[in-house]
């Protein structure tokens, strides 16, 4: 008597209209005995399975195309994406409930209603299961297409140029998309936005290892660079470092260098960390922007970008980057190092030298050469 029954197909669970289509068939043909004027040969038994059969027929249409719809946007949404249609999936179980008879041993659903083939109310419930069936596949396609958007702009990362305005619009999509979605009202998007941060820090952590490595051939160039692929070849020519020009000055018999050894390697580790925060300060997804009285989104900067992405870089690969600007800095000490050892001519007087080599011709060649 309920007009949905629950079977077992494989290791699932499936609602189905309860609805013989066999009566439909049977419906058909006694319509046409009555047509050819056997209508008193028609036992009154299937006379009355006919036109039962009839009366539910519209009914049992509609049902089971709600819930053959039902099923196939229910196939297309996966584990993780199951939380953000939650309250729709509840409202079509709960409207499912009021239609089929709980198997023996388990507690009726606490439902207001139980509709049954002969209820009055079979036509409303109808109705509104539909409704609730078209709204959650209107969900579900808005979501999928969400995801495609998601998983394209995701897949820019991977291939766009190593330059922040690049990645920002690559980020700036997503959030689109993101901030579409919480317009849209769906539920536990936090959480899931949670899981799409994760995978864009899997994505821009591998960009920024393979910046870092360019950035250390710059410094440090390889024989190995003409066998790369073409595709690397061309990233690591982007890498572009300011060159810094280091005078040796003479101001008031000092020997000095413009600037500094240390004041060099200040503006060599600046540019490194600021090669690194192309990807490392880009904003992290934020799925509350337009949530004004609740709002879980921390203060702190770094918490709110992929600050933390250097910590998954391989450790190799960091070391090397900071280890090609101390390589090249030694260079730098080295040949300043060369031009401050003559501050000791400067600071020499004529009559200390005098002294020293006390009128030997030997010494004095051997100074002069010196």
């Amino acid at each position: 008597t309920y007009p949905i029954i629950v079977v077992r197909e494989g290791k699932t669970i499936v609602a189905k209209a309860n609805f013989d289509e066999k009566h439909e068939y049977l419906s058909k043909e006694i319509r046409y005995l009555k047509w050819l004027g056997y209508e008193r040969d028609i036992p009154r038994t299937i006379a009355l399975v006919s036109e039962e059969a009839m009366t539910r027929y519209p009914h049992a249409m509609a049902l089971k195309t709600a819930l053959q719809s039902y099923a196939a946007a229910r196939g297309l949404i996966t584990s993780e994406l199951e939380p953000l249609v939650a309250p729709e999936l509840r409202t079509i179980k709960e409207a499912i409930m009021e239609a089929f008879d709980v198997s023996p041993g388990r507690p009726k659903p606490s439902t207001k209603r139980r509709i049954r083939w002969d209820s009055k109310d079979l036509p409303d419930w109808v109705a509104v299961l539909n409704e609730h069936v078209s709204r959650f596949e209107e969900r579900v396609e808005i979501l999928l297409r969400a995801c495609n958007n998601i998983s394209i702009a995701v897949k820019e990362l991977e291939t766009v140029t190593y330059e922040r305005q690049k990645f920002v619009g690559a980020v700036g999509e997503v959030q689109k998309v993101v901030d579409e979605l919480s317009m849209a009202g769906y539920s536990d998007l936090a959480k899931w936005v949670g899981k799409v941060n994760e995978s864009m820090g899997v994505v821009l952590a591998s960009r920024l290892e393979e910046a870092l490595c360019a950035w250390t051939e710059t410094f440090e160039p390889s024989d190995d660079d003409e066998e790369e692929g073409s595709k690397k070849k061309s990233r690591k020519k982007l890498v572009r470092i300011p060159k810094i020009s280091v005078e040796i000055l003479l101001r008031n018999q000092e020997i000095s260098a413009s600037p500094a050894v240390p004041t060099t390697r200040s503006i060599f580790l600046n540019e490194l960390h600021e090669y690194m925060g192309i990807v490392c300060t880009l904003p992290c997804l934020n799925s509350g922007r337009f949530e004004v009285f609740e709002s879980t989104a921390s203060d702190d900067a770094a918490a709110n970008t992929f600050y933390g992405l250097a910590d998954s870089v391989s450790p190799t690969v960091l070391a090397d980057a900071y280890s090609s600007v101390e390589s090249h800095l030694r260079n730098l000490s080295a040949f300043v190092n060369q031009w401050l050892a003559y501050q000791t001519l400067w600071d020499a007087r004529a009559s200390d030298v005098a002294a020293a080599v006390e009128g030997d011709l030997g010494k004095w060649r051997g100074l002069v050469a010196e």
